[in-house]
């Protein structure tokens, strides 16, 4: 082949690799060779604009969003969740009597025959053997209103019952116009008073299984018992003609409560009949809340009961009361003991400027006992098969309609391990990283950081590369540090911290 069909030869093979490359020539001129890197540099920057776009939008949105969470987190908001037990015991619940005649008009008259006299009717007002108070209510004279004072300066009222809460309430304690008993010869009945709202007087009320300020546990009944069999069986004999207030029999009451609890019967409670029996079917639930900083802020009053020696208060409602116990005389109360004081709430007491700051320290329980009941009444007469009660007489069952008791517990909505799955699950998705990426991230920036302070360092003669220090380790650049500023002293700390990091992940 000669020279001139060789040259024609490789310029057609070269113009035939043009063609196939898209080019329309195989000349590339000067100005091409420039604009070529120019458009990519353009394209180049556009999309690195777009990218810088959108992961300060991802960013912006992440933030938002986790801000929103660390709120939501910092509420302390709690769930319920509600679960049967089967406890081997049951926690009593405190039964409660009361009368509305707070005491036995003979005895009354026996102390007070000025205020009573003889009865000229007995038609309407019964018959009396004796002397009935003079109200004016079936006697020759109108006395005093049942609800003045020369009537109530002698009973357990509202003005006196702090000067002479003795002499007058534990006197008329012993001087009831009711009496009870029961199959349970342990089970000690407790004397407590509560206030007749509409009479302004105290009356005498008497409970099993009550444990407002004492030093004894809840009682208990074992649930493998047969628990449809009577638990107490109570039986209140009411005295009609000792009733103080002669124009009316004596009215009992009956409450079922928790045995922390004080509570008023003649609020509260179911009015009992003479001559009927009542079988009552007590059921309890159980409710947990969680202490401050959630939102349930409860005080665990057993836990600081057995801290004081098991002394103070058991409950709020307790808690409350003995703040009006111990605040102005005429202040009202719901429940007064008469056999116990509390030392150790005295104390706390003398460190509150006022009633209401001690009542507002009475938060609510941490443990709720709740009961509820069914009662099924019945008059008993000779045709019923029982033996017939006496008009006079009142007949009560205690049962146990359950053994299972339904507890619901207020638990934290979100925990420290929701809280970094969820800032993990946001990061991820907004950022696409994790939060270990995230921390090599941090350890880069860190230890860019820690070479641009060396490099202000030798720039200064003080740094640990600088002609007066040749020292490279770690230790080297700490101490050419700490002769500068705070600010680089600080970012130190972080190197060395990152260093630490960059070791642990290494093995």
């Amino acid at each position: 082949m000669n020279n001139d069909l060789k040259g024609k030869f490789v310029e057609m093979v070269d113009t035939s690799m043009f063609v196939r490359n898209g080019l329309h020539s195989p000349i590339v001129t000067e100005e091409t060779a420039h604009e070529m890197p120019k458009k990519e540099d353009e394209a180049s920057s556009a999309w690195k604009i777009l990218k810088i776009i959108l992961f300060v939008i991802c960013l912006i949105v992440f933030i938002h969003q986790s801000v929103g969470f660390f709120n939501l987190y910092y509420t302390y908001s709690t769930t319920t969740s509600t679960i049967m037990t089967h406890p081997d015991v049951f926690k009593m619940p405190a039964v409660t009597f009361c009368s509305d005649n707070p005491v036995r008009r003979s005895s009354f008259c026996a102390n007070y025959s000025f205020l009573c006299e003889d009865a000229t009717e007995t038609g309407s007002c019964g018959s009396f053997d004796s002397k009935i108070p003079n109200f004016g209510y079936c006697t020759k004279e109108r006395g005093e209103n049942a609800l003045d004072g020369a009537f109530r300066e002698r009973l357990c009222s509202r003005e006196n019952y702090r000067n002479n809460f003795s002499s007058l309430c534990e006197t008329h304690f012993g001087s009831l116009a009711w009496s009870i008993s029961n199959n349970k010869n342990e089970s000690e009945l407790t004397p407590t008073f509560v206030e007749d709202p509409e009479r302004k007087t105290f009356v005498t009320c008497l409970s099993s299984y009550l444990h407002l300020d004492d030093r004894f546990e809840v009682d208990t009944w074992p649930t493998d018992s047969q628990m449809q069999n009577e638990v107490i069986d109570y039986k209140i004999t009411v005295h009609k003609n000792e009733s103080f207030y002669p124009w009316t029999h004596p009215q009992i009451f009956l409450s079922i409560h928790s045995s922390l609890v004080p509570v008023n019967p003649l609020l509260e409670g179911i009015p009992l009949k003479t001559g009927h029996s009542y079988s009552i079917y007590i059921r309890l639930e159980e409710e947990h809340l969680l202490a401050s900083p959630y939102g349930t802020n409860c005080t665990d009053y057993d836990e600081l009961w057995r801290k004081n020696n098991m002394t103070g208060p058991r409950s709020r409602e307790m808690c409350r009361d003995m703040c009006m116990w111990f605040s102005a005389t005429n202040s009202t109360i719901k429940m007064v003991l008469p056999k116990y004081s509390s030392e150790a709430f005295t104390e706390m007491y003398k460190r509150w400027n006022s009633t209401d700051e001690c009542m507002e320290n009475c938060s609510t329980d941490c443990t709720k006992l709740k009961y509820s009941y069914s009662v099924f009444e019945r008059f008993l007469g000779a045709v019923d098969g029982f033996l017939p009660l006496e008009n006079d007489e009142i007949s009560v069952q205690i049962l146990i309609a359950d053994p299972q008791v339904p507890v619901t517990m207020h638990i934290q909505s979100f925990g420290v391990g929701h809280l970094l799955s969820h800032v993990g699950g946001l990061l991820a998705f907004w950022i696409g990283i994790s939060i270990w990426a995230m921390v090599g991230m941090m350890e880069k920036a860190v230890r860019k950081i820690m070479d641009w302070m060396q490099d202000s360092s030798y720039i200064r003669g003080q740094g640990p590369h600088s002609p007066a220090n040749g020292v490279k380790n770690a230790a080297a650049v700490g101490r050419g540090i700490a002769s500068t500023t705070v600010l680089e002293r600080s970012i130190y700390t972080i190197c060395n911290a990152a260093n630490l990091l960059s070791s642990v992940r290494a093995k």
